[in-house]
């Protein structure tokens, strides 16, 4: 970049606007107060992908055992579909999740500029490694996600599971749930997948549970690479708020948005330009707001049981 760039902070429309001359330090912290701003967005729209993924999957669980309690089914064509639609599920939930993983790196340098790379990569595996050691689950998933990418897919059963428990008007009240079942001779079939993973699992695992252990760690983690970035993120948009309200000041009227130019001394129209304005990363807050931590999720369900008809306290296990 040569010494004559000329730097200013202006709107890029065809009205007449103030123009305010910058310095090159202030044009570099401008680029990179909004650098860290869209990298934080990416970290939260990833995370809203895997988030819509999982909810899809409890959706479709919910809705395959409605359709069997009104509709019953025993066509292969109908099974086959089933199986289809939650290998389908399932992958979206484990590819989005390895992306965002994978891209977490590059994020993290980016809201985090100031700290070592390496530094960085640590956390980030000391996050990862803690949960995969902590968590069966968690290293079950990372497993079966290398198998559906690499080797085959992984549903090998859907079924619906019908309990009816005692109530209080003297009657019973019928349960009905989806479950979706992998078991070990499909997964030991390719000699590629983690025998360590492979050893410890029972012959079958329902996955719904595992997913849901599995989402609570990605959670966690989510947690965690939120904290360590807010300071650095909270600041760059302090600073772009500052930058725009000292602008706006010197307008005739409130701007939402203003443009930091660079021209070099050949050129009348700017070479580059950065775009000072928030509804974007309003979007960021408002899914930081949405997404709380859930990190729990193997102990909680949905379910549409209602109160007109009670099971009784002293009931502990269905029929």
């Amino acid at each position: 970049m040569l010494s004559q760039d000329r730097y200013c902070l202006t709107i890029n429309i065809l009205d007449r606007n103030p123009e305010i001359e910058i310095s090159r330090e202030k044009f570099e912290d401008i680029k990179q107060c909004t650098a860290t701003l869209s990298a934080a967005l990416a970290v939260e729209e990833k995370y809203e992908l895997i988030t819509c993924n999982y909810v899809e999957y409890e959706q479709d669980l919910l809705n395959c055992a409605l359709a069997h309690q009104l509709r019953f089914s025993a066509d292969y064509i109908d099974m086959f579909d089933e199986i289809t639609k939650f290998n389908r599920r399932i992958t979206n939930i484990l590819t989005s999740t390895r992306m965002y993983m994978d891209h977490m790196p590059r994020h993290l340098r980016k809201c985090l500029p100031a700290e070592d790379k390496a530094k960085l990569e640590l956390f980030l595996k000391g996050l990862t490694h803690g949960e995969y050691d902590s968590y069966f689950e968690y290293a079950f998933l990372e497993a079966l996600r290398n198998h559906l990418q690499h080797a085959g897919l992984c549903v090998s059963q859907v079924t619906l599971d019908n309990r009816n428990y005692p109530v209080d008007d003297g009657g019973r009240l019928w349960e009905n749930r989806t479950l979706v079942f992998t078991d070990k001779k499909l997964l030991g079939g390719n000699p590629e997948f983690k025998k360590f993973v492979l050893n410890k699992m029972p012959d079958k695992v329902e996955l719904t549970t595992a997913i849901r252990v599995y989402i609570g760690c990605i959670s966690r983690i989510h947690d965690k690479i939120r904290n360590r970035i807010q300071t650095s993120v909270d600041a760059a948009r302090a600073s772009l708020e500052e930058t725009l309200k000292n602008y706006s000041d010197q307008c005739t009227s409130p701007t939402k948005m203003v443009h930091a130019n660079r021209y070099s001394a050949t050129q009348d129209t700017p070479e580059e330009v950065v775009l000072i304005f928030f509804e974007w990363d309003n979007i960021r807050i408002k899914l930081q707001n949405k997404n709380m931590r859930k990190s729990n999720l193997s102990r909680h369900y949905v379910s549409n049981r209602t109160n007109t008809t009670t099971i009784p306290p002293a009931t502990g296990n269905p029929t």
